[in-house]
């Protein structure tokens, strides 16, 4: 982290200017790299400031303008809202993941989309409001689009939430909702549940 901070400081003495190219665009990496190492350090004040740091530098980036800001938004904003639900800020998390959603969608990038729906669905789910609905609409959509990737490690990651909620929610109709996703059928996906909470 010191090495980190100290790359940080000299990028933040540099005159706006020279931040709209390739400069730029490094600087917005290390911030993110920073942010992550915070958010893994769960020094959860320093990882939104970083966060938001990227978003204030985003619009200055001619380059990222260029090459995936709004992705680079989306991404960060899904990075704030696991920083607000990590902390237990149920509504300013809900708040960050909808402005996720809102950016992966106008960049029509449905593996962003998906991977955010599993934080919205396991929000919902963690909320104990036991507004079991919205978690399961959120979760299906991700387990939907990872099977279009054929991205099983994230699928299964999926599988593991879907049937902590069909385990909470007592929800009947779950496995038949999965089972025309995955080709299987209601019987199959229910074993397969069961074994995701082993």
């Amino acid at each position: 982290m010191v090495l980190f901070q100290a790359i940080l400081d000299r990028f933040e003495g540099y005159p706006v200017e020279k931040l709209t190219g390739p400069l730029g665009v490094e600087f917005a990496s290390i911030l993110g790299s920073t942010a992550n190492w915070q958010l893994d350090l769960k020094q959860y004040a320093a990882a939104e400031t970083s966060y938001q740091k990227i978003l204030q530098l985003v619009p200055q980036v001619e380059q990222l303008k260029q090459e995936g800001a709004k992705r680079l938004q989306a991404n960060t904003y899904h990075q704030l809202g696991v920083v607000a639900r990590e902390q237990s800020q149920w509504a300013q998390a809900e708040r960050y993941y909808e402005q996720a959603l809102q950016l992966s969608s106008e960049d029509s990038d449905r593996f962003e989309q998906a991977s955010t729906y599993v934080l919205v669905g396991i929000l919902e789910r963690e909320r104990e409001r036991e507004q079991w609905t919205p978690a399961r609409e959120y979760l299906l959509s991700a387990l939907e689009i990872f099977a279009d990737y054929l991205d099983h490690e994230n699928m299964a990651r999926t599988l593991r939430q879907l049937a902590l909620l069909w385990q909470s929610s007592h929800d009947a109709e779950l496995p038949a909702a999965i089972a025309p996703l995955l080709g299987a059928s209601r019987e199959e996906v229910e074993a397969l549940l069961r074994k995701r909470l082993e």
